[in-house]
């Protein structure tokens, strides 16, 4: 039996406890608090998206490391954040920290994904993360650790809230199948279907966001979303996503 497969290749720019409030002491002649919102492109990145499209999801982990613009000296290394999933950023453990001394500009570096690396609070910033896209990525929680994210701000100054923008690193594949021909809407019942021969692993300067791929290739397995076969057009359809490098 034969399927026609409707595929998108959608190339983007290339990853229960209770604490105090506590707080770094600020600088001398700094009283300008570090405070981060974030937003996932500038516009729509990704058509039909049903996943972090243009916010960071609830719950998901975003390093941060933040250096003086002055010189590139490292100001704050790897500082864990967590996405709220309406567009804020908030430190893990909270904590506040402060501006640089006069409130000097900073330079900022972002990145969300799933590390084999390893990040430590206050590690410098490495040149090289590897990030891995999940084989099965029909479970919400696994599609999104494989979405590699990142973004870099320069020369940033003091403000009530700083703005990062951050960018899709990776691909996406958008797949809906629909029966034709001879098949009906039970013959597909059940079936199963993959991408074969894809690249799972990637590589990424988290300063510079230059990336590539490496590693063996690896067969995934495409979520079965179908469109009836009285369907005239694929408007409206739901399809499967699935994040490749």
């Amino acid at each position: 039996m034969n399927c026609r497969l409707f595929a998108l290749l959608i190339p983007c720019l290339l990853l229960s406890a209770c604490s105090e409030n506590n707080s770094q002491e600020p600088e001398n002649g700094s009283n300008s608090p570090l405070q981060f919102s974030a937003t996932i492109g500038e516009m729509q990145t990704r058509a039909n998206a049903n996943h972090q499209n243009t916010i960071i999801s609830s719950g998901e982990t975003v390093w941060l490391w933040i250096d003086r613009n002055k010189d590139q000296s490292k100001y704050i290394g790897a500082w864990q954040h967590s996405s709220d999933g309406l567009g804020k950023l908030y430190p893990v453990p909270t904590i506040t920290r402060f501006y640089p001394t006069g409130n000097a500009t900073i330079n900022i570096y972002g990145i969300h994904g799933y590390f084999s690396t390893y990040i430590g609070d206050d590690d410098t910033r490495p040149d090289t993360l590897y990030h891995s896209v999940f084989n099965d990525q029909s479970v919400d929680a696994n599609y999104l650790r494989s979405d590699l994210l990142w973004t870099n701000d320069i020369k940033q100054y003091a403000g009530d809230d700083i703005k990062l923008i951050f960018s899709h690193m990776l691909s996406k594949i958008e797949v809906c199948f629909k029966p034709v021909g001879s098949l009906t809407d039970d013959s597909i019942m059940g079936a199963k279907a993959w991408l074969v021969d894809m690249q799972q692993h990637t590589k990424i300067n988290p300063t510079t966001g230059v990336g590539y791929t490496w590693g063996s290739t690896g067969d995934m397995p495409i979520p079965m979303k179908t469109l009836a076969y009285s369907a005239t057009t694929f408007s409206g359809a739901d399809y499967a996503e699935i994040i490749v490098p």
